[in-house]
């Protein structure tokens, strides 16, 4: 997955993952997997901070693929 080159890396990370494989030669699948709810505080979606960074890192990234480019961090 290294060889995608990610640059963001925060909550933009795993959705540029998804548009490089789908843009590359990476075939993509969906796996049905056994899990357990977390437990605590959901740091992203529970808070209206962490949902506003989300979107606009999300953001972002879209943007930046869409001109064909690589996201950049802001920190």
């Amino acid at each position: 997955m290294l060889d995608l080159r990610p640059a963001d890396r925060r909550f933009g990370y795993l959705l540029e993952m998804v548009l490089r494989a789908g843009a590359g030669v990476w075939r993509i699948a969906e796996t049905e997997v056994d899990y357990l709810p977390r437990k605590g505080r959901f740091t992203v979606t529970g808070t209206l901070r962490g949902t506003m960074r989300a979107v606009s890192d999300m953001r972002r990234v879209m943007a930046s693929a869409a001109r064909g480019g690589s996201a950049s961090s802001r920190g």
